[in-house]
């Protein structure tokens, strides 16, 4: 009797020590993560048209995919971030739409790598196009920076 309760007792340690070691993992797996996107759309002699800023922070888990509808009644806005980790390293992908005007929309993805180990990471991007066509003639530059932590 007294070593089927030995052996039970070795059990029960070890599935508390498997599902605190588990739950130690995954929060170690875990990224804090900020986004900043800013629109500017600028006439060709420089003057500022409209601007739109998006900001935000949040938390990625393997398998818990991040998703922010910020859109307006009469304006398609969604951001999205996603984590995968891997043997060596996590992958943060992130998607970005707006829809800024009648006839513009930003949409965007990108993708930035952790290395294990390896503290905070950062990624940015700049895209500008440029229109002479009147009433819409200017330069539309997105910005976009991303950094997540462990």
């Amino acid at each position: 009797m007294m070593a089927t309760s030995r052996f039970f007792a070795i059990a029960l340690n070890a599935l508390l020590m498997g599902s605190a070691g588990l739950a130690a993992a995954q929060a170690q797996s875990a990224l804090s993560c900020s986004v900043t996107v800013d629109y500017v759309l600028t006439a060709q002699d420089g003057t500022v048209i409209d601007t739109e800023s998006y900001q935000n922070m949040f938390v990625l888990q393997p398998g818990a995919d991040f998703e922010d509808d910020f859109s307006t009644p009469t304006r398609f806005k969604l951001f999205t971030a996603s984590m995968q980790q891997g043997p060596n390293r996590a992958v943060v992908t992130i998607s970005y739409f707006n829809d800024v005007s009648t006839f513009n929309s930003v949409d965007f993805d990108s993708q930035m790598s952790l290395l294990n180990g390896q503290a905070t990471e950062s990624l940015s991007g700049a895209q500008t196009f440029s229109t002479s066509t009147a009433p819409l003639s200017g330069h539309y530059t997105t910005t976009y920076a991303l950094t997540c932590r462990r």
